[in-house]
């Protein structure tokens, strides 16, 4: 397996003590090919967050993404995983599982995410 756990990130009040960082890594070089972050909910263990997903650029489109995040989600145990996906990565995660939530249906969302998206999406425009 080609997966790694880092177990601690340095002091940030970003950094949650149930975030988990996941890191791809080539067999050959060392060099890291791609990462991504996922965070517990502190309001409901069952939840999950996909904080950030990169793959370098010289790796890109060869499954990496996919096969990582598939990887680390199932190995984080969290019964419902979450991410906000910009529109070219959408095709991404539905390979990976995930389903598009309407905008029309984001009352649906746990109270904690829907508060998050709400933030996210001010940012966004």
């Amino acid at each position: 397996r080609n997966k790694r756990l880092v177990p601690s990130l340095p002091e940030n009040e970003d950094v949650c003590p149930n975030d988990a960082i996941y890191v791809l890594h080539s067999p050959q070089s060392g060099i890291i090919m791609a990462a991504l972050r996922l965070t517990r909910s502190k309001h409901n263990s069952e939840y999950c967050f996909l904080r950030s997903l990169c793959v370098s650029r010289e790796h890109r489109r060869h499954g990496l993404a996919l096969r990582l995040l598939n990887e680390s989600v199932k190995d984080f145990e969290a019964g419902y995983c979450y991410c906000f996906a910009s529109p070219h990565l959408e095709s991404l995660y539905q390979q990976a599982s995930f389903l598009r939530i309407p905008k029309g249906d984001m009352d649906h969302l746990p109270k904690w995410l829907f508060h998050s998206y709400q933030s996210m999406d001010g940012r966004w425009r």
